[in-house]
């Protein structure tokens, strides 16, 4: 709350996507109060948003052709997948471990082991790596872990429980399987876990992404990005 009310007493005249909106409207009431400076230049900005909206076109009854966005949305998706290290996989079976940090529910990667199966892949096992209790990882099959996070710092999601680090810790020290791991938001989870077979980072977990990177994994497409992390 403080940063965000100095941020507007030095010229800012919104603030997007604060901690907590009620806690900062409350003490921003109690300011504007307060203050006769802080007073007007509050109604200075909003002044000026309002005059901002009088210039939107308003909505009409019909909504625009949004395939351009789904093909800009795709390209990207495209384009940010990185291969760190490994080859693809092909006509296998494997077993997949989700470590989901945002708890986003057991649905959160259809897309990706809907594209593999598309790409050829069979599916030993799902499986959701829970944060408190154990998981015995098989020594049969090639190991997919996907590893979600969020690049919000204040949510606290942006990094791996001890409990994931441990499974995943396991999984790293077996041998006679190639060992995937899947890094879908903050790319600073995978500095722990160099040593896996294959490497692949994606910066969001949403469906174009987990398909390209379905795709990058499988050998349908070549990457040609970089991580602009250093490890």
């Amino acid at each position: 709350d403080k940063v965000a009310i100095k941020s507007l007493e030095a010229g800012c005249d919104i603030i997007l996507d604060p901690v907590d909106g009620e806690s900062l409207v409350e003490k921003l009431a109690v300011y504007i109060n307060d203050s006769h400076d802080f007073s007007f230049s509050a109604k200075k900005s909003v002044e000026k948003l309002f005059n901002l909206k009088k210039n939107i076109k308003q909505p009409s009854d019909s909504f625009p052709d949004n395939t351009l966005s789904k093909e800009l949305v795709t390209e990207i998706a495209r384009k940010s997948v990185c291969l760190l290290k490994g080859k693809t996989i092909r006509n296998k079976m494997v077993d997949v471990n989700i470590y989901d940090v945002t708890n986003s529910g057991k649905n959160i990667c259809d897309p990706f082991i809907m594209r593999l199966k598309q790409n050829g892949l069979r599916i030993n096992s799902i499986n959701f790596i829970n944060n408190e209790s154990g998981y015995k990882p098989l020594n049969k099959f090639d190991s997919i872990n996907i590893v979600i996070t969020t690049v919000a710092a204040w949510t606290q999601n942006s990094q791996l429980t001890s409990n994931f680090k441990k499974v995943l810790a396991e999984i790293s020290s077996m041998g006679g399987i190639n060992k995937i791991l899947i890094s879908f938001g903050s790319p600073y989870v995978i500095a722990d876990f160099l040593d896996y077979t294959t490497i692949i980072s994606s910066f969001e977990v949403i469906e174009p992404c987990q398909v390209e990177t379905a795709d990058v994994l499988t050998g349908k497409t070549v990457p040609d990005s970089k991580l602009p992390v250093k490890f």
